[in-house]
């Protein structure tokens, strides 16, 4: 069961992580610029990541390695790809600005999702023969 939820979850994050990246794309052909600092590779290689993670979430005997590249990869899609989408959208920067506590929330988000991959890691890690 846990390995629906954990793929469910890798599915929405590779959704978001080409949602920012289409944004980016659209913004910057719009002649809105790049995000600065790069962020928008950070994204493009999270995104590539969160892939990896997905095909190794597949196999079971690399499923632990599969649910580590998901952490990992969480952590770029959720913190650097808000901060793209802040970048490139106005609607997003002035909810950002404006709502209290967006900022810890995404910080929160980021937080559960990665200590979910990591516990699921160290389930299937610990225990192969019951995946």
């Amino acid at each position: 069961m846990s390995v629906v939820v954990a793929a469910c979850v890798g599915v929405a994050l590779l959704a978001w992580g080409l949602y920012v990246l289409g944004r980016v794309a659209v913004g910057t052909l719009r002649g809105s610029g790049l995000p600065g600092d790069d962020i928008w590779i950070l994204v493009l290689l999270s995104t590539v990541a969160d892939v990896c993670g997905l095909v190794l979430l597949a196999r079971r005997a690399k499923r632990w390695v599969g649910a580590l590249w998901l952490a990992a990869a969480s952590y770029g899609l959720i913190r650097y790809g808000m901060k793209a989408l802040i970048y490139m959208s106005v609607t997003a920067y002035s909810i950002f600005v404006n709502v209290p506590f967006t900022d810890q929330a995404n910080q929160l988000l980021v937080i559960f999702v990665c200590l979910f991959f990591a516990a699921n890691a160290v389930l299937w890690a610990g225990a192969p023969h019951r995946q």
